[in-house]
């Protein structure tokens, strides 16, 4: 599961994945974020995976990469900045993940990382202002 929100004043989508996780999950965030009016191409993207409580590498096998790279390609030159919880069990799942898409379709623009300070830092927004706008936008009960 997931949650898109886009804040035109930091330039930036979230995704925060939440409970379970899956691949396709990827594909619709894509999906979502390039029909989305408010999202601009120049905006940087935080990927948020720190709520994940399960993951599997279902959908992960050459096949799935193949055809999801048309999704991911307008995403090729934004900075990405992937946040983990380091105490989170499912990292090694996310690891193997991003491992098999990486050999299929490199992504030199993606930043792993265990802050929020750091994930800011990459995307060139104030931590305050990210760590506030997750907290007025995601009910953490979700």
């Amino acid at each position: 599961m997931y949650k898109l929100l886009i804040s035109g004043d930091l330039n930036l989508a979230v995704v925060i994945h939440f409970g379970a996780f899956s691949s396709k999950e990827t594909v619709s965030v894509a999906r979502e974020l390039l029909a989305d009016s408010r999202y601009n191409k120049g905006y940087g993207v935080l990927q948020d995976l720190r709520r994940v409580k399960t993951a599997n590498l279902h959908d992960t096998d050459r096949a799935f990469i193949e055809q999801s790279k048309k999704y991911f390609m307008p995403f090729m030159n934004t900075k990405i900045a992937i946040l983990y919880d380091p105490d989170n069990p499912v990292n090694g799942v996310h690891d193997e993940r991003r491992n098999r898409f990486e050999k299929g379709s490199p992504q030199p623009d993606h930043f792993q990382c265990y802050s929020l300070s750091k994930a800011a830092e990459f995307l060139g927004v104030g931590e305050q202002d990210l760590g506030l706008f997750i907290q007025r936008n995601f009910d953490s009960q979700e």
